[in-house]
């Protein structure tokens, strides 16, 4: 309320003809943010009263003006404002004009501040109610909107000033369906397309490639069926992932395995490098394998080591007269007598690649009495002959690589009794050699029979012109067989002699242990030359001998004491011989003896194994194998074969 003073006019003291209204006109509107200006009450009646008073006593307006304040300006609802202190109490200055405390715009808290005009609180100010449907959310409210679903993200929707909600923004909305593994569409289905029948890449399962290599069944780019995927290509010496290279992996340089040369081992022999197991480089240098040759190839610190197979049981137990061995690529030929004596008859079985037997023994039983077997192969996949001594004459089959055995031949006339026959084979067919004397005990020749050119053969009598008896002959052939080399006890000492294909004695050697050659030698070609192996005296001798006349003799690991006889000799035609005996010693225990002979002399002996009867020597071009009568776990002689390295 504003109050008037009265003045001095008639209408009250110090009346200056102006009220105090008409004075605050004038002033300047009221700023609270000014510190020196302070708000003066609104004054009552009796403080007006009071003011009069001091009017009236004198109390000039400059007192007044020291006690400086300002009268708010107070109007009513609707009137302009700055501040709510410009409005009576239970109004506010919403917008620059006075409202009432609650009506619609004015600010509020809670819906209580908007009660008295029916009103609500909105988002801080009083404003209508909303009724649906009309009205379907609060303006300023915001909700989730879109899908989830596949690629799709949910958006966001925000109330308007009229109660609806807007358009939903900010999220990702369905496409159309395309082949990528991807529910584009948001259906909850990938890859469901009109012309799509499968979920690209999916896995269909195992299958084999192109190339034969283990890949996987997978849906193709075009989602319209699978394909068999090809594996990454990895380090295994084969093309995985089939583009026509192999191991050709980003990293790779080289072909797994891929021999890259020869090199030298740490042991001096000559080895190999390769492309190792990760295809990064090379290996080191990889050692050849161990063969039969006196040294160690493999680098292991063990020479010639793991050569020699099993023994294995021919035959037996049974009395066993003598054995003869040979070999062929990827098989065998056991010839022996078997029975008592007066009655021995042959015997021939079959051996495999691990010498073991195959097929049962095949009895060649006449009825007569059979001795002297020998068994010689006939080269590559050609079989095997088997020669023997049956009622003084020779006799020999065939069999062939598959088993099959030939119809019996009989080599020697039959006109003077043979006691002992020796076979060679070379590519030009088989020789035979034979001790032939009269019945009466009378003068012994050897005879050779060599095959022809025209496919035929001719007798020669080598013998013919010594002075004294010959007999057990052994032969020997050149591979080619060009040449031949014979051993025989002629006067009581070992002879030997090498003859041309023709028979002609091109190299007659003079007596080579004297008078005490009495049991059957052996003789083997060597590169340039022979061995010839005898008895001489209780020891068992060897010599070397060269086709040019030279002879040396070679030292034998014969131990002292007893008797040594039956030697057998075999060789690779090259530097290798192998030599084998059996020694009685002096207590009469029989000990078949093996050594290793090279052309340098050295010697080496291999092993002693306890024998009857033997041993028989073989060798098929890369491995060598003996046979001989031992004896089995119960005493009962048995006929034993084993692959050997010397």
């Amino acid at each position: 309320m504003v109050v008037a003073l009265r003045g001095t006019d008639g209408r009250g003291p110090g009346n200056t003809g102006h009220s105090i209204a008409n004075e605050r006109a004038t002033r300047t509107p009221f700023d609270a943010s000014r510190p020196s200006e302070r708000v003066c009450p609104v004054p009552a009646p009796e403080a007006t009263i009071r003011a009069m008073r001091r009017l009236l006593l004198g109390v000039s307006f400059a007192l007044i003006a020291s006690q400086a304040c300002v009268v708010p300006d107070v109007t009513l609802a609707g009137k302009k404002c700055d501040a709510d202190g410009q409005c009576l109490d239970g109004f506010v200055c919403q917008g620059g004009v006075c409202l009432a405390q609650g009506t619609l715009g004015t600010a509020c808290v809670a819906d209580s501040d908007c009660a008295a005009q029916a009103l609500v609180c909105t988002h801080g100010a009083c404003a209508e109610p909303c009724v649906a449907p009309a009205c379907v959310c609060e303006p300023g409210d915001t909700q989730a909107c879109g899908s989830n679903e596949g690629e799709c993200v949910p958006g966001t929707q925000v109330c308007g000033d009229d109660h609806q909600w807007g358009a939903c923004s900010g999220g990702v909305v369905s496409i159309t369906e395309t082949c990528n593994g991807e529910d584009d569409d948001c259906d909850g289905i990938a890859d469901d397309g009109p012309d799509m029948a499968c979920v690209q890449g999916a896995d269909a399962g195992a299958c084999t490639t192109a190339c034969g290599t283990a890949g996987h069944e997978a849906c193709n780019a075009s989602c319209s069926g699978y394909t068999c995927v090809t594996p990454p290509e990895v380090c295994n010496g084969q093309d995985d992932d089939c583009n026509g290279a192999v191991d050709d992996g980003p990293s790779f340089v080289c072909v797994q395995g891929a021999d890259a040369g020869s090199c030298q081992t740490t042991c001096g022999t000559t080895g190999h490098q390769a492309c190792n197991m990760f295809c990064t480089g090379l290996t080191a240098c990889v050692p050849p394998a161990e063969v039969c040759n006196g040294r160690d190839d493999d680098c292991d610190s063990a020479i010639d080591n793991g050569l020699t197979g099993n023994v294995n049981t021919v035959a037996g137990p049974a009395a066993f007269g003598a054995v003869s061995l040979a070999l062929g690529p990827g098989s065998g030929l056991a010839v022996y007598t078997r029975g008592g004596p007066g009655h021995a008859r042959i015997e021939l079985q079959r051996l495999d690649g691990a010498l073991m037997p195959t097929g049962g023994p095949v009895d060649h039983d006449t009825g007569a009495e059979q001795t002297s077997p020998i068994a010689a192969a006939l080269g590559a996949d050609a079989g095997f002959v088997a020669v023997w001594v049956e009622g003084g004459v020779v006799y020999a089959l065939q069999v062939g690589p598959d088993g099959s055995i030939e119809p019996v031949h009989q080599i020697s006339a039959g006109l003077a009794t043979v006691t002992h026959v020796s076979v060679a084979a070379s590519s030009a067919g088989v020789a035979y050699a034979w001790d032939e004397g009269a019945s009466d005990g009378g003068r012994t020749d050897i005879f050779v029979l060599l095959p022809s050119t025209d496919g035929g053969a001719h007798l020669v009598n080598v013998t013919s012109s010594a002075s004294a008896s010959s007999a057990l002959p052994a032969l020997a052939a050149s591979s080619d067989g060009s040449t031949y080399g014979l051993a025989y006890v002629q006067g009581g000492a070992t002879h030997a002699g090498v003859f041309s294909a023709a028979g002609q004695r091109v190299l007659d050697l003079s007596p080579t242990w004297g008078a005490a050659g009495t049991s059957a030698p052996s003789i083997a070609f060597a590169n340039g030359g022979y061995w010839v192996a005898g008895a001489s005296g209780d020891r068992m001798a060897c010599i070397r001998g060269n086709l040019d006349g030279g002879l040396s003799t070679v030292p034998v690991d014969d131990p002292a004491g007893g008797v040594s006889g039956s030697p057998a000799l075999v060789s690779d035609q090259g530097e290798l011989a192998f030599l084998g005996w059996v020694h009685q010693d002096a207590s009469g225990g029989l000990q078949m003896r093996m050594q290793h002979l090279s052309a340098d002399g050295g010697v080496r002996t291999f092993q002693t194994t306890a024998a009857s009867v033997g041993p028989a020597l073989a060798f098929d071009g890369a491995d060598f194998a003996v046979s001989w009568i031992g004896a089995d776990a119960g005493g009962g002689a048995v006929l034993e074969v084993q692959s050997v390295c010397f």
